[in-house]
């Protein structure tokens, strides 16, 4: 099972059960980060926009809304437009 299948597995039983532990991105919004967490999450984000095409479409679909998810839905829509433009430019060719 590849790093990818196993991430798959997880975001899809996290989101079939809210309280499966893993924190919500407005778990992040109320509180600030410690400046340990704050790197931590900087390079994860890094590491997830770096893989975003090797990972599968359902997976994207889950981070994606996971992500956009809070706020009101007025800044929830430019939050979405934001994203899914920084995605954009910031797509890796994929293989050849």
């Amino acid at each position: 099972m590849t790093m990818a299948d196993l991430i798959s597995k997880r975001v899809a039983q996290a989101t079939r059960n809210s309280s499966a532990g893993v924190p919500q991105a407005s778990e992040y919004e109320g509180s600030r980060p410690s400046p340990l967490e704050r790197l931590l999450l900087q390079r994860l984000g890094t590491a997830l926009v770096g893989e975003w095409n090797n990972l599968p479409v359902p997976l994207q679909r889950a981070i994606y809304e996971r992500a956009a998810d809070g706020g009101s839905s007025l800044n929830r829509l430019s939050t979405r437009r934001q994203m899914a433009r920084f995605l954009h430019d910031h797509k890796k060719p994929g293989p050849v």
